[in-house]
């Protein structure tokens, strides 16, 4: 009988307890008229070779390492070799938290305006551009 008591009393508080909500980490990024690729920790978890507009999210826990900091790497460069990026050329990276309807954003691309004017006062572009960052696991 005391036995009975005794899982009926673990049953009882097991089922009313609340599971700790774990966060989940995401890459969200766009890009327009570029191919770019990424990096989390030195590990390429996504690699942009045959699309001209692309947006999408990837879940990033297998990349993660066990330390606080963490490191994300983000490269882009024109569709064909030999030519520069363009004026419409962008790429943007959000690394997100996520737990439960509460999300924060870690971190953000640092990409900036990667033009300048030359001596004859015509617009160019580079022919790669990268950015990187660190973000802190909670």
């Amino acid at each position: 009988m005391k036995l009975f008591i005794f899982l009926g009393c673990v049953f009882f508080s097991t089922s009313f307890m609340q599971n700790p909500v774990q966060p989940i980490y995401t890459v969200s990024y766009s890009s327009t008229d570029c191919y770019f690729f990424i990096l989390v920790n030195n590990k390429e978890i996504y690699k942009n070779e045959s699309q001209y507009k692309v947006t999408r999210s990837i879940p990033i826990e297998k990349y993660l390492e066990k330390n606080d900091s963490q490191r994300i790497e983000y490269f882009m460069y024109p569709r064909h070799t030999m030519m520069e990026l363009t004026e419409k050329s962008k790429l943007e990276v959000f690394v997100i938290k996520q737990i439960g309807e509460k999300f924060d954003t870690l971190h953000r691309s640092n990409l900036r305006n990667f033009g300048s004017k030359d001596e004859k006062g015509k617009m160019r572009f580079a022919t790669r551009i990268g950015g990187y960052g660190n973000f802190l696991l909670d």
